[in-house]
């Protein structure tokens, strides 16, 4: 097993190491810059067709998607951040694993992309204003659960956290989690103490 990950500093790859981090998984880290659409220089190791992050080597097995590189990793390898499917909270994981990427970053992209990632005269506020009020609803939702418990399922921890927490880091980035609710603020900062985050949001 040689799981190389290649990452850019807060990019989706985070999600990969913490995830890998929680496992006690070996990896090594193929650090890249990304290129944005440009041509990659001479030599740039990066494997991930479209120039950009996460993207994963596993002998001859090549991906660039992080939940699907996530799932991968779990069939592959350890399957401990996940209930099994008979499990009453099956449901309720699959929903929010999905909601990170599907839901919830969408939002944030959109304030994140026209509030900071644009150059200035492409930038719409109208835009990141929408992308903020659609994100702070998914804040809202995602206050439900954890006012009864530390993590979204009510077993513990979960790959869904780690596909939903790490958006709420680009929310911050994006300047949009003022204000979240506290059962939300609290539960980010539950999940910025664990030692895989540390580690994942270092490199």
């Amino acid at each position: 097993m040689t799981l190389t990950i290649y990452h850019a500093k807060f990019a989706r790859s985070v999600r990969v190491i913490w995830a890998c981090e929680e496992l006690g998984l070996p990896y090594e880290v193929e650090e890249v810059s990304l290129h944005h659409g440009r041509k990659a220089p001479e030599g740039d190791p990066n494997i991930h067709p479209l120039q950009k992050v996460p993207a994963l080597k596993d002998g001859d097995v090549e991906m660039f998607e992080s939940l699907g590189i996530l799932d991968y990793i779990f069939a592959r390898y350890k399957d401990e951040l996940r209930p099994k499917p008979e499990s009453d909270e099956y449901p309720a994981y699959c929903q929010w694993y999905h909601f990170g990427e599907a839901t919830l970053a969408p939002y944030v992209t959109m304030a994140l992309g026209h509030r900071a990632l644009l150059p200035e005269k492409m930038r719409i506020e109208a835009m990141a204003g929408w992308g903020e009020r659609e994100a702070k609803k998914c804040f809202a939702l995602m206050a439900k659960p954890l006012e009864t418990q530390d993590y979204l399922l009510p077993s513990g921890f979960s790959a869904a956290d780690i596909s939903c927490g790490y958006m709420l880091l680009l929310a911050k980035f994006a300047k949009i989690f003022d204000g979240a609710p506290e059962p939300v603020t609290a539960y980010f900062k539950r999940i910025t103490e664990r030692p895989a985050w540390k580690k994942a949001t270092s490199l």
